[in-house]
């Protein structure tokens, strides 16, 4: 993989990578205070990127928020709209392979939080979400 110019073209190179190779990478659940935002950690020597996920969105078990480069600031970057449908496609399939038990807990307390958390409207079939629904 290439150096990218910039934290958040860095953090793009990266998903790329992890979806050109699921495998090669060692995942993990990583718990989040938040009832509608959880996260996933893929980790390969040195590199370390987080993949959020927002549970029971537009009738999907759940769909990517934003990535970044841990320890690299600013290195956000939106899944949606930066990544290949090819990576996206990758990662979702092995993220719901891999943590059904996780996401199903999400999905089942995801109601439980703020006032804000239990007002379903953005995940309830309008025209938020994910472009890329992976479940």
């Amino acid at each position: 993989m290439a150096t990218a110019a910039s934290p958040t073209a860095r953090t793009i190179a990266v998903f790329e990578d992890i979806g050109a190779d699921v495998n090669s990478w060692q995942w993990a659940w990583e718990e989040r205070r938040s009832y509608t935002k959880k996260a996933v950690r893929a980790t390969k020597g040195q590199t370390v990127c987080l993949i959020d996920i927002h549970p029971q969105v537009d009738h999907h078990d759940w769909v990517f928020g934003g990535a970044y480069l841990r320890g690299l600031d600013g290195s956000s970057a939106n899944i949606d709209d930066s990544t290949s449908t090819q990576a996206r496609a990758a990662v979702a399939a092995h993220i719901t392979a891999t943590f059904p038990v996780e996401i199903a807990h999400a999905k089942l307390h995801v109601n439980d939080g703020s006032a804000a958390s239990r007002s379903t409207n953005w995940r309830s079939g309008g025209d938020g979400g994910s472009k890329e629904q992976p479940s």
